[in-house]
């Protein structure tokens, strides 16, 4: 993990606007709300799944909980790394 860290790695639009929401807040979110909170987003809320998937591998975000979303279970990610790294 902390060789993951230490390399620079590159952030499509869509991983920087999730990202950005993820460092503007102190709270875990779900993919939905990251989505929501992104401004004049032109994406389905859909698609956020993928670009989750992403940051994950790249290591920039973590599935902080795993909390009941509704009718069903979902997960909440907080960012790895700060935007300064």
């Amino acid at each position: 993990m902390q060789d993951k860290m230490n390399k620079y790695f590159y952030l499509s639009p869509r991983e920087e606007a999730a990202m950005k929401v993820l460092w503007n807040t102190e709270e875990e979110l779900s993919a939905s709300e990251i989505a929501n909170r992104i401004p004049d987003r032109s994406w389905p809320v859909s698609s956020i799944q993928n670009t989750l998937k992403t940051l994950e591998k790249k290591g920039a975000i973590q599935v902080s909980s795993i909390t009941k979303l509704g009718k069903s279970y979902g997960r909440l990610f907080r960012p790895t790394l700060s935007s300064n790294e």
